[in-house]
């Protein structure tokens, strides 16, 4: 039942959100925050990061906003050349957010933008 519960705030949650432009989630953002969420992994979140909860707000700003996630910096490329040969190294993530942080930023970002309070994150720690 607690399950049943949860999905249904998140449903709530992922209906309030917008794109940058203000247009509904696109189905493909909603299921890679639905994916994380089910398993978080690195390339889910490298996936993910960026989706845009509503205008102005990404999944990782939002986790930097509402959490305890403190991760402010992506990976990065590195170039090196020890033979001649340039090669592209990409840096991992520092670390990839909980399933807990995950929700508690979607949520929390959706009650602050929802109009009429109708998300709630009560009972949710």
């Amino acid at each position: 039942m607690a399950a049943y519960r949860e999905l249904r705030l998140l449903d709530s949650a992922l209906d309030a959100c917008t794109n940058a432009l203000g247009d509904p989630m696109p189905r493909f953002a909603r299921r890679l925050v639905l994916d994380l969420i089910q398993r978080p992994c690195e390339e889910l979140w490298d996936a993910a990061h960026g989706v845009s909860l509503s205008r102005n707000v990404t999944l990782w700003q939002a986790l930097l906003q509402h959490t305890e996630y403190g991760v402010t910096a992506g990976p990065r490329q590195i170039a090196t050349a020890g033979d001649g040969t340039p090669t592209i190294t990409r840096t991992p993530w520092a670390a990839v957010p909980t399933a807990s942080q995950v929700r508690r930023a979607v949520l929390t970002h959706a009650y602050l933008m929802s109009v009429d309070g109708a998300v709630s994150v009560d009972g949710l720690r």
